[in-house]
């Protein structure tokens, strides 16, 4: 094999395994079974529950399968 084509697949695996690792990431924050669309887009938001979310769009999500109301309190990341 050439140089350039172990390098290649390399590169490959490596992007394949940090996206694999960014989705991953936010599976906790989502209620297992809830199926909504969402970006990956990094603009955190805190939940009025204390938990930073990626962004809008997953708080929502998370708000839409949980069994109490999550809304954002701020834009921003939670303080601790």
């Amino acid at each position: 094999m050439s140089k350039s084509f172990v390098i290649l697949i390399s590169t490959i695996v490596v992007v394949i395994l940090v996206i694999g690792e960014s989705l991953a990431a936010n599976e906790p924050l989502i209620p297992k079974g809830c199926d909504c669309l969402y970006t990956q887009e990094f603009d955190p938001v805190c939940g009025n529950n204390g938990v930073t979310y990626p962004n809008l769009a997953i708080l929502k999500c998370a708000d839409k399968c949980a069994k109490y109301n999550i809304h954002q309190m701020h834009h921003g990341p939670c303080k601790a």
